[in-house]
């Protein structure tokens, strides 16, 4: 998995914008706009994707 690919969560669909490997885990945009983390473990790559999302902080 990497940032831009398109997954399913347990909250529905959405893109990953940031992946921290040393704790298994990677922060998703949803189609609702939230930012979500999740275990790597709960996520689904549905289609592979290019340039991942910004988030402005």
């Amino acid at each position: 998995m990497k940032p831009g690919d398109f997954v399913q969560t347990p909250d529905g669909p959405g893109v990953i914008v940031l992946v921290n490997s040393s704790k298994d885990s990677a922060s998703v945009k949803l189609d609702t706009g939230e930012v979500r983390s999740y275990p790597l473990s709960q996520l689904t790559v549905t289609e592979s994707g290019g340039t991942p999302p910004t988030i402005p902080y």
